[in-house]
C-alpha cells in the first residue's frame, strides 16, 4: 500500500511538475505570442503609418507628376513655338544674308565710285590749282594789258589831238613806169612802190568817193583784237566799212572800221584774219 501511495504521490509531483512545467510553457508561449503581437501590432501600425505617408506622399507625387505633365505640355507648346522661330529666324538670317551679300556688292561698288571720285577730285584739285595759276597770270596780264590799253588811249587821244595841226601821211602805191593793166597780174619787177604823201596829195590824186582810198596801219592791238589806220574823219569812210590789209600788195587780212576819229580810226580785225600777219605801216585799202 506504502509503495503505492508512493506512486501514487511520485506520479501526483510528476503530474504537478509537468502541469507546472506545461502551464510554465503555456505562459512563456503566451508570453513570447503576446510579444510578439505586439511587435506585430508595433509593426502594423509603423507599416499603416508607412503606408499613410505613402499614400501622402504618392498623392504629392502624382500632384508633381500632373505639374510636370503639364509642364512638359507647355514646354512642348514651347518647343513646337521656338522651332517655328528658329524656322522664321533661319528664313530671316537667308535673307538677311543675301541683303548683305547685295550690301556687299554695293559697297564694293560704291567704294569703286569713291576711288573715281578721289582720282577725279585729286585731278580736279590739280585742274584748280593749274587754273589759279593761270588765273593770277590771266590778272597779271590783264592789268598788263590794261595798262597798255590806257596808254594806246592817250597815244590815239594825243594823235587825235595832234592831227588837226599835223596830218598824218598816207601810204599811197603807186606803179612804176609801164604798170599793167586793171586786173592784170603785175610782176615782180613792176611791183608798186611806196611812197609817202601828205592828205592833199591823195586827193589830187584822183581819189573819188571810197573806190582807191588807201590808209596806213599806225596801230596793231593783238590783244584787243583791234588796228587804228590814219583814215579819219575827213575821209569817205563810216562804221562798218570793211578794209584790206595790204603788205606789198598782198591781202593779209580784213578789218571792219568800228569808231572814226578827226584822223584815224579804229577797226576790228575780223575772225578769219591771221591777227600775227598785221603790222604797223602795213597799208589798208577800203573794199
Amino acid at each position: 500500500m506504502k509503495g503505492a501511495a508512493r506512486i501514487v504521490i511520485a506520479l501526483l509531483v510528476v503530474a504537478v511538475l509537468v502541469t507546472s512545467g506545461l502551464a510554465a510553457v503555456f505562459y512563456s508561449g503566451k508570453m513570447q505570442e503576446a510579444s510578439q503581437r505586439t511587435k506585430v501590432e508595433g509593426d502594423l501600425r509603423a507599416a499603416l503609418k508607412a503606408k499613410a505617408r505613402l499614400e501622402e506622399e504618392k498623392q504629392v507625387l502624382q500632384q508633381a507628376q500632373q505639374g510636370l505633365e503639364e509642364q512638359m505640355a507647355s514646354l512642348g507648346r514651347d518647343r513646337d513655338a521656338l522651332q517655328q522661330k528658329i524656322q522664321q529666324d533661319e528664313q530671316l538670317y537667308m535673307q538677311l544674308e543675301q541683303e548683305m551679300t547685295q550690301q556687299r556688292a554695293q559697297l564694293a561698288e560704291m567704294q569703286g565710285y569713291l576711288d573715281t571720285e578721289r582720282s577725279e577730285k585729286g585731278a580736279l584739285s590739280s585742274r584748280v590749282q593749274e587754273l589759279e595759276q593761270e588765273k593770277s597770270g590771266i590778272e597779271q596780264r590783264m592789268t598788263e594789258l590794261t595798262k597798255e590799253r590806257q596808254e594806246l588811249e592817250q597815244q590815239v587821244r594825243s594823235l587825235q589831238t595832234a592831227g588837226a595841226g599835223v596830218p598824218l601821211e598816207r601810204i599811197v602805191v603807186q606803179p612804176q613806169v609801164g604798170s599793167a593793166p586793171a586786173g592784170a597780174a603785175v610782176p615782180a619787177s613792176t611791183r608798186a612802190v611806196v611812197t609817202v604823201q601828205p592828205p592833199t596829195a591823195v586827193a589830187a590824186a584822183g581819189v573819188v568817193g571810197a573806190t582807191g582810198l588807201q590808209g596806213q596801219v599806225l596801230v596793231v592791238n593783238r590783244d584787243f583784237d583791234f588796228i587804228v589806220t590814219n583814215l579819219g574823219e575827213k575821209d569817205p569812210i563810216k562804221v562798218g566799212t570793211v578794209l584790206g590789209v595790204y603788205d606789198n600788195n598782198r591781202m593779209v587780212g580784213r578789218v571792219q572800221v568800228e569808231r572814226i576819229y578827226g584822223t584815224m580810226s579804229a577797226a576790228t580785225i575780223l575772225p578769219e584774219t591771221k591777227k600775227d600777219g598785221l603790222k604797223e605801216g602795213q597799208v589798208v585799202k577800203v573794199l
